[in-house]
This record gives structure tokens, sequence and C-alpha cells, in this order.
């Protein structure tokens, strides 16, 4: 069963008890949870019941919904620049550093993100830590379980993160609660990975296809399945991959999930607040004009047009213009697929019906009922992206959005079973499952065929990069892949493919080298505050 877009939010109402108990680890020392007095809410104390240990597993959510470097805004927009897919306005320099490959450990996005999912650890360590001490007598190991593979599960995606951005990263399997407990060595990937594959098949394993009402909008027994078979996917367990993908997918199809006829639909806001999005498996959760608690989805509006004329844009919203599709990923798209379209604004495509007064901008005139395209110089790229973005028509404000950013959806699924099959020498299997997210109705692509592994390989990831275009995945897959120097080459202009639509016009420098570049550099703060640190390769 889909849990509606009102169910969801409720996990957002845990969130915002702002659980003073609940500090974060993040191997810095004035971040660590102290000691606290019996007189005041304390990991002794705190767990009575299913509420304080839902509360508890919500706020192993709160960095990443709550910071403005993280999902909030930045995170998924800046990844996707630093591939081949985006580019964005350069008005900053730690902007430019992102976009052109340029920064060093000293850049304050790889701190925050590499600070803020060791957040979501430590405080899903508290959960799970303290879940099993509940005083509530009622409250039975069977539901405590449930709650502690939440925590795993949010544990599990954070590491899966963070060992596919920087490699090795220390593994704390227990909750931070002294300073000198954070001053840790990195632990080899391998290990780590380990521990993710553990965590996650007990996520599996243990929590429910839908909640009751205490614990709605917590994820489900269905993204755990999904992640776990993204896990031996990305470490190249193949054989365990295919089987943990087929499980995934039939306990997403057990539980309402479903690839949605209409892309365009499934993408939108309107499909959340309409509780039919079947597709999202997994996500990062806001409210909608949340102003009071800051608990709303900025990253919306830095996606949307900047450029458009004044009428326009007073009636269809504007944006920051940061998220903005290359030329290279236009012509990525096969001749005929519908996706670029449902993607990607270009010049010349419809863009909506002007219903405001009449009225004369820049000499053009705008009257009830004119259609409107939208126009190249709209953006430094001549296109914007069509995708994780809400008009601010119904909203108190531009950036008091409610768009639930997806971090698992069915296509995605599928796409990691092809994967998995192809990867498995099951070439024309894999193959079959790529062809079943080109059927989606609203798609339509006729069905590929591969004439070896090596072909199969190539169109699987085509397939993942049109299909999951600016949604925040495209570098996770390069870096695994360890198709980075492949797509970008080494050195200055190497490979000039962020080019103009329309001219050739170089849009940015790109200056890589390898091995460094394959992996984020260990944040400067962490190096020096943690004596047992090491930088990854070629930042020093």
């Amino acid at each position: 069963m889909i849990i509606n877009r009102k169910d969801m939010k409720n996990l957002i109402k845990y969130i915002l008890l702002g659980l003073s108990i609940i500090m974060v680890a993040s191997c810095n020392e004035d971040e660590l949870l102290n000691k606290y007095p019996l007189d005041s809410a304390n990991e002794g104390n705190y767990f009575i019941g299913a509420a304080s240990a839902r509360g508890a597993v919500a706020a192993a959510f709160k960095p990443m919904n709550s910071d403005a470097w993280f999902y909030k805004r930045y995170f998924v927009t800046w990844t996707d620049n630093m591939t081949s897919d985006g580019y964005s306005r350069l008005n900053n320099a730690w902007r430019i550093q992102l976009v052109e490959w340029t920064f060093n450990e000293t850049h304050y996005g790889f701190y925050d993100w590499y600070r803020g999912f060791f957040r979501v650890i430590n405080n899903a360590n508290f959960a799970i830590e303290g879940i099993p001490r509940s005083s509530d007598p009622t409250f039975t190991e069977v539901q405590q379980a449930m709650y502690i593979g939440a925590a795993k599960l949010l544990k599990g995606f954070a590491y899966l993160s963070l060992t596919t951005l920087w490699g090795d990263v220390p593994y704390f399997p227990n909750f931070v609660s002294n300073p000198d407990e954070a001053t840790k060595a990195r632990d080899p990937k391998d290990v780590v990975m380990r521990g993710v594959i553990e965590d996650l098949t007990y996520a599996r394993d243990h929590l429910p296809t839908e909640w009751d009402d205490v614990g709605k909008g917590l994820p489900t027994k269905a993204a755990a399945a999904g992640l776990l078979a993204k896990a031996y996917l990305y470490n190249k367990d193949y054989t365990n991959a295919v089987t943990a993908a087929r499980e995934a997918l039939d306990i997403a199809d057990a539980s309402g999930y479903t690839l949605m006829n209409d892309y365009v639909y499934m993408m939108s806001q309107q499909s959340q607040d309409d509780g039919a999005n079947t597709e999202f498996i997994f996500t990062i959760n806001f409210l909608k004009d949340d102003d009071a608690n800051g608990n709303i989805n900025e990253m919306s509006v830095e996606r949307g047009v900047r450029d458009a004329p004044g009428p326009v844009k007073d009636i269809y919203g504007a944006g920051w213009g940061y998220a903005l599709p290359s030329r290279d990923l236009y012509e990525s798209f096969e001749p005929g697929d519908p996706r670029r379209g449902y993607s990607i604004w270009a010049p010349g495509d419809f863009y909506g019906i002007y219903n405001g007064p009449a009225v004369v901008d820049n000499e053009v005139s705008y009257n009830p009922g004119d259609s409107i395209f939208y126009q190249e110089n709209w953006s430094p790229t001549n296109m914007n992206t069509r995708k994780l973005w809400s008009a601010w028509t119904g909203q108190l404000r531009d950036q008091t959005n409610g768009y639930d950013i997806p971090l698992l959806r069915y296509a995605d699924l599928v796409l990691y079973y092809a994967e998995a099959l192809i990867e498995n020498g099951q070439v024309a299997e894999g193959m079959n499952q790529i062809n079943v997210v080109r059927a989606r109705p609203s798609v339509n692509m006729p069905p590929l065929t591969a004439t070896d592994q090596a072909d199969a390989r190539a169109k699987l990831r085509h397939e993942r990069r049109v299909e999951l275009n600016f949604e925040g995945i495209r570098l996770f897959d390069l870096i695994r892949w360890g198709a980075l120097e492949e797509t970008f080459g080494s050195g200055l202009n190497a490979v000039p493919i962020l080019v103009k639509l329309g001219d050739d016009n170089l849009l940015k420098n790109q200056n890589l080298s390898f091995p460094k570049n394959n992996l984020f550099p260990i944040p400067l703060e962490e190096l020096n505050t943690n004596p047992e640190a090491k930088q990854n390769i070629g930042y020093n």
C-alpha cells in the first residue's frame, strides 16, 4: 500500500520535536553529545514507547532535510552540476570550484556533506541502541525491531553514500557520546560495506510493508529491500545483487509501488499532493509553507527559470538558475525519446498559457490566452531542467516548497536489477529489464537488444542517464563505475563537452586529474580535529 502525502508528512511532526537529547557526531568535539543529568531527557530515560522510538528515527532524517547545504537545497543540484549533465550560473567562488573541479579540502560543501552523513549515522545509532531500553512494557520486541530497522536503513544509506564519494571512512558501530570516541582512523571500504549490508538486511527483514498510524511516513520494507540491492550492486557483488533486486521488486510490487504511466505527472509535486505517486519508494520529505520550522524544500527554487521575462515569471514562478542542463545531456537522448522534453526546457518548447493582464515587456506583448514558448538566453546554456522543481504558484513564497525528493524510485530499482543481471552475465534478461523502463506508456521507446555484455553495459548506462537525469544520481554512477576519466578526460579542457545549445561556446574549463578526482577530499576540518584521519590521494 502506498502512503498518501498527508501520512508522509506525519514524519515531519516528529522531526519538529527538536529532540534536545540527540546531538550530532561528526568527529568535531564541540558537536558531540555530552552526558546529561537525570532530570533532563537523555539516552537513558527518553525511550518509552512507539512515539519516542519514532521521534528518534525521525531525528536521523533531520541533518538531511534541515541543512541548506544538504538535501534541503544544494546537494542534489550541485552533485549533478559536477557531472557532464549540468552547468550553473557562476556567481560565487564555491560554485565555480565545484563546476570546474578546482576545489580542495577547504571547500565547505565537502565538510557539510561529510559531516551531515555522520550526523545521520550517530543519530541512527542513538535510536538503535536506545529503543531496546524502552520502558513501556507494551512496546514489544517485534514493534521495537521495526523502528530499529528504520534507523538501520538510514545508517546504511548514509554509509553507502560516504563510501561511494570518499572511499574508506571511519565506521561507528555504536552511538558516540564522548569526543574521544570520534577520533578514529578510516576503516577499509569493504569493512564498512559489510556493516551496510548487515544493517540493510536487518531493515528489510524487520520493517513493515506499511506502518500503523504512529509510524506512518517512515521508510518501509520496500525501501530497505531496494537499498540492499543497491548496496550489493555498488559493492560489485552481482550474484547477490541479482537476487536482492528481484526480491526488492517483488516486495515493491506487493506493497503497491509501480512504474507510473505518466512520466511528467510522476515527477510533479501534484502527484504527491494527490497521494497518487506510486513510484517514489524512499524520499526526503518536506512540508509546504512551513517557514516557521524551516522544513521546506529550498532546492526547487534554485532549479527554476531565472531569466524569463517578468510577466512570465509572475505567472509561472521563477528560480535562481543554478540547475542548467548541458548540451551534452540534451544531445544524449535518442531521437524521439520524449523524456528529453519531459526533463528539459529548450528553445521553442511550449511553456504555458499567459493568463495575466495585457502587458508589454521589452517590446513584447503578452495578452491573456497567448501561448508562451521557452526562449534561448533564458539561461546560460539556453536550457532549464523541468525536474525536482515546482512553481511558486499557490505557495506563500518561492522557497516554501513541499516537494519530496526521491532517493529511490521504482524505475531506478528496475535499472539496478538490469545492471546486476548484465554484470552477472545474464545479458538478455538485463536488456528485458531496461525495456520495461523504456515501455512506460508516456515514453514508449522501442525495445533494445545487445550484441554482448559490453554493448549491454553501455546501453544500461545510457538508460540510467536519460531516465534519471538531474535527480542527483549521475555523479554516484560515474564514480562507482570508474567512469569520470572516460567522461571528462584528464587535464584542462581535455573533453570540452559543456557548450551552449545552439553554438560551440565553451561554458566551463574542467580540470580533473586522476586518480585524485575519483574520490572527494577528506575535509580539512576533519583532518584538523581527528589526528587519525588521512587525506585521499592527490589532495595534499
